[in-house]
């Protein structure tokens, strides 16, 4: 059940009174030439005009009005002023103010009353603290804040007003409007806390008890309305606007208390109160006449959520619980929070202002120090006999063991609390078994950093060792940095922090030797609780007749009548000097009466204060002597002498075993901070030392595999052949190749132009000659050696292939058109299958896309492979399915297009297999795929394959069907159709052309 805020319902703000202008600067210029001189009223002219300005700034209506801080400032300005003249004046009924009533303006009273004075303004400030409360925003934190707080003001000035009421004035300053107004702002600034913790979503019960006490401070306000003197007094609107408030929260607590009730289901009872609500909202909403409509929107919208409410409760207790609604006369009251109460009025005191101060003639200040001399040494006499009585009583005290030999007795040994609470920090932390534990981790933490550093050490040994082994085996070969060099700052970190362990041994030892030879001294700190380590002072067995119980009695008894005394000097002491604060004779002797006379009857009003502190005092002292002997008796019954002895001593131990503990726990927790840190570090010297060691071994692998080959093979990712004027069309990259040999054929002659040839590379020749050439230029080559073709994976159809020696010489030529860029060998689908299992040879085919399926994974070791099926047509119409990995399967946008547009593609570098019932193409990392390649006849073949599809129905070839030929294309680099635009010629024979 969801709550309605009450945010959006407006508050009442109390009007101003009005007041008529008034001449205050001659008035009070006659006043003080009457009771003081001309001269004084020369004098005070400017407090005199300051005063005058004041009133008439209040009395007047500004354009435009001054904000409602600034009218509060002015306001408590001038009450001050009038409380100054009032008391420094003497200024009381000789003026006379007039006021309006600020609920009914047509009223009015003048009275020669300053107190109305002060009433009207004092009314005043609480109407300018309810109109900045109800102009806050509500709806923010900081609104809520401000309302609640200049509310609660509001309220506390109202009361201040209650209790100064002046009778004979307007009804507006009357005790009963004063009272009816502090509760109707206590009732807002409850309705402002209502809204919080409404907003701040707390529990449905703390919401309630809030209503219901705005409920109550709204009723208290509506019942005194409603009869004299006030039921006549307010507008309708207000008095509606109070009754609807009443009703309002009275039910907003009655729902919120169901949902509780709800929740408990307890339906009767929520049945009866949901009831007793919509009845309380009916009522108001009928009576009340003249409130604002958003007021009376906010209860319909309340009544029709209870309404809601009630039905569905009706309906669950006919269906579901069937239970009793609860008779109205057993229901109880709701509780109530109280969260608003009046403020103190702040502002008010004048004791720093300086209005009229120059009207006190000399002789009077000289009169007024007198009398404050005079006062000043009063109160020092009796305090000083106080505080001399209390030094006394607390060092007798003292030197009688008293009251803590009374505890021992009756409670047992105690120790001071700060020696206690440390033992009992010690026991808290396992006390001296505690330090067992810690030195067992210190020990724990120094081996294992023993243990990592003997790990980095075996593990950089064992890499040293391996360096130097090979470096034995392949002498000059072996050309990379030795490992004692790289590894010298390593083990210079590792020789200093063994040095660091050395000497921490030291310490820890001598940590250990002292817990060892202190053990005994901490035992003492075991016993728990520590008290029962010192020893008792037990009641003496040789007295049966129970004089000791009558002594003890005795000297508690005299103890707590000197406690009784303290208490009361104490409070002696402060009445005095309230006295003094309120002390305030300058009226009297502005009056003109005797300074002498008057000081002589103002100083008696510290007599009976004073002659009860110098009997008090003197009650101390004879309690004193009797305690002294009392405690004679006692200590001798009780042989308080050697239980002191043995108290000192045991407690020295205490002390002594907890310094040795906090010096040892210290010494522990250094060490254990010590070694932490430097498993921290050595645990990061050792990461150190690992990644050193793994590059090492890395490095000496790949040295070792460089060694052990014979040589390095250079092909590339397209045809990598040379034609008989030395043209190297190729994208180099180096991988071993254990199936190479070294050649012994020596030639200088080449095969007939136009044949393609492999060229090889190997050990040094490649960092020597790969950077020199450059794909798609001409070059010349000497000093080449001829060698048989591998058997295997052959990029061209040839069987030799040229090797590059050391004296080999290469020469870029000029541009020669006459010599191809590219060349192609294309098969047909129908010749396909005669390379089946054939590695010795690669081959080129031209095709159309037919269709084009989406990329898929497969897992190659521990890398997951991306593919694509593509159904391709040649001009045979046999359907072939090729399978596109790596890159070329990621090429989304060209396959896309492909799949739309009847796309002619040329796939090169395919190897033919056979899987089960229909043959794979496998490519070298050679393969790449052209689209729709500018070449002469391009056009025609796919002109051709679709006349032949229209004109031959053939059936739909899926992607994943059997019997076809499948290509796999890996690895492949793509070459754009800007690449091939010196294609100029096409043959449609499929033989191999030049472009």
């Amino acid at each position: 059940m969801a709550s309605t805020s009450s945010q959006a319902m407006p508050m009442l703000s109390v009007p101003e009174k009005k007041t008529s202008f008034l001449d205050l600067h001659k008035f009070l210029r006659d006043h003080i030439s009457s009771n003081f001189s001309s001269h004084d009223a020369s004098a005070s002219e400017r407090e005199l005009s300051l005063v005058h300005q004041m009133r008439s700034d209040l009395a007047k209506q500004q354009t435009p009005p001054p904000s409602a801080g600034s009218r509060l400032d002015l306001l408590l300005q001038y009450y001050r002023a009038i409380s100054v003249i009032e008391r420094r004046l003497g200024c009381y009924n000789s003026i006379p103010f007039t006021w309006h009533d600020a609920f009914r303006s047509n009223k009015k009273s003048s009275l020669k009353s300053i107190d109305f004075e002060k009433a009207a303004i004092l009314f005043n400030i609480g109407a300018v603290h309810s109109q900045i409360g109800s102009m806050a925003e509500r709806d923010t934190v900081e609104g809520r804040k401000v309302a609640y707080a200049e509310f609660q003001k509001a309220a506390g000035v109202f009361r201040l007003l209650k209790g100064n009421a002046v009778t004979g004035a307007t009804v507006d300053v009357t005790a009963e409007c004063a009272g009816v107004l502090e509760i109707l702002m206590l009732a807002q600034a409850q309705e402002c806390m209502f809204d919080k913790v409404m907003t701040d979503s707390k529990g449905v019960t703390l919401c309630s008890k809030v209503a219901k006490q705005a409920g109550k401070f709204y009723d208290e306000a509506y019942s005194a309305l409603t009869v004299p003197p006030l039921d006549q007094h307010f507008e309708r609107a207000w008095v509606s606007h109070v009754q609807l408030k009443t009703a309002y929260f009275y039910s907003e607590a009655v729902s919120l208390y169901c949902i509780d009730l709800h929740q408990k289901e307890d339906i009767g009872q929520e049945i009866a109160r949901l009831k007793l609500s919509i009845s309380s909202l009916s009522d108001a909403k009928r009576s009340a006449k003249g409130a604002p409509s958003s007021l009376f929107e906010a209860v319909s919208k309340l009544e029709t959520k209870i309404n809601q409410n009630l039905e569905t409760a009706v309906k669950e207790n006919n269906h579901v619980y069937l239970m009793r609604v609860t008779p109205v006369s057993s229901l109880s009251e709701l509780p109530a929070a109280v969260l608003a109460q009046p403020a103190p009025v702040e502002g008010l005191d004048i004791s720093s202002e300086t209005l009229f101060s120059n009207l006190i003639s000399e002789s009077g200040r000289k009169a007024l120090t007198k009398y404050t001399e005079m006062v000043d040494d009063v109160l020092r006499t009796q305090l000083d006999k106080i505080k001399l009585g209390k030094e006394v009583c607390k060092v007798k005290l003292q030197e009688m063991d008293l009251p803590d030999s009374i505890r021992a007795v009756e409670n047992g040994s105690t120790i001071p609390a700060e020696l206690k609470a440390q033992v009992e920090a010690i026991q808290d932390r396992g006390g001296p078994g505690g330090l067992k534990v810690e030195l067992q981790q210190l020990k724990d933490l120094r081996r294992v950093n023993l243990e990592l550093m003997v790990q980095m050490e075996e593990m950089l040994q064992k890499e040293e060792k391996e360096d130097s082994q090979y470096r034995a085996r392949y002498k000059e070969k072996w050309n990379r940095p030795e490992s004692g060099v790289l590894a010298k700052n390593i083990r210079d970190m590792l020789s200093k922090y063994a040095e660091n362990l050395k000497e921490a041994g030291v310490s820890d030892l001598t940590i250990e030797q002292s817990m060892s030879e202190n053990f005994g001294i901490l035992a003492i700190l075991d016993n728990q609780p520590i008290e029962s380590a010192l020893p008792s002072l037990a009641r003496p067995a040789i007295y049966v007749d129970g004089s000791e119980d009558r002594t003890l009695g005795t000297l508690k008894l005299s103890l707590t009548k000197l406690e009784t005394l303290e208490a009361q000097l104490e409070s002696l002491e402060k009445n005095l000097k309230e006295l003094k604060e309120k002390d305030d004779i300058l009226p009297k002797l502005l009056g003109g009466t005797s300074s002498e006379e008057l000081f002589k009857e103002e100083i008696k009003k510290y007599n009976p204060i004073c002659e009860e502190i110098n009997k008090h005092i003197q009650m101390v002292e004879q309690l004193l002597h009797q305690i002294q002997a009392q405690n004679i008796e006692f200590v001798t019954q009780f042989r308080l002498v050697e239980y002191k002895i043995s108290f000192a001593q045991n407690l020295e131990q205490i002390r002594t075993a907890v310094a040795k503990f906090g010096e040892i726990k210290e010494n522990l927790s250094e060490g254990i901070k010590f070694y932490a840190s430097l498993q921290e570090v050595l645990n990061k010297l050792k990461q150190q030392s690992s990644d050193f060691v793994m590059t090492r071994d890395i490095q000496c692998h790949e040295m070792v595999e460089i060694l052990k080959k014979p040589g390095w093979r250079l092909f590339g990712h397209r045809y990598c052949y040379m034609t008989t004027k030395g043209v190297m069309n190729v994208d180099f990259e180096s991988r071993v190749n254990e199936d190479v040999t070294d050649s012994n054929l020596q030639s200088n002659s080449v095969e007939p132009s136009g044949t393609k040839l492999e060229a090889s590379m190997y050990d040094d020749e490649v960092d020597r000659l790969q950077d020199t050439v450059e794909e798609g230029k001409i070059y010349s080559f000497t000093q080449i050696d001829i060698k048989g073709a591998p058997t295997q994976y052959k990029l061209v159809d040839s069987d030799i292939e040229c090797v590059f020696t050391k004296e080999t010489e290469i020469e870029e030529q000029d541009e020669d058109n006459s010599i191809p860029m590219f060349s192609f060998k294309l098969r047909t689908f129908d010749k396909v299958h005669a390379f089946e299992g054939n590695k010795r040879l690669l081959i080129d085919v031209m095709a159309m896309v037919r269709e084009v399926g989406p990329v898929y994974y497969k897992q190659s070791g521990d890398k997951q492979i991306p593919k694509r099926d593509i159904l391709l047509v040649d001009k045979t119409l046999q359907h072939v399915k090729m399978i596109v990995s790596d890159t070329l399967a990621t090429l989304d946008y060209d396959w896309e297009a492909a799949s739309n547009n009847d796309t002619i593609i040329v796939a090169t570098a395919l190897l033919v297999n056979c899987f089960k019932d229909y043959l794979l193409l496998y490519s070298s990392y050679s393969s790449r795929v052209f689209f729709n390649p500018p070449m002469h006849g391009v056009q025609d073949f796919k002109t051709s394959i679709l006349e032949q599809l229209r004109n031959k129905e053939i059936a739909s070839c899926n992607i994943g069907g059997a019997n076809m030929v499948a290509v796999n294309l890996t690895g492949a680099t793509r070459i754009t159709v800007q690449e091939l635009k010196e294609f100029s010629t096409f043959n449609s024979n499929m033989v191999p052309v030049q472009y």
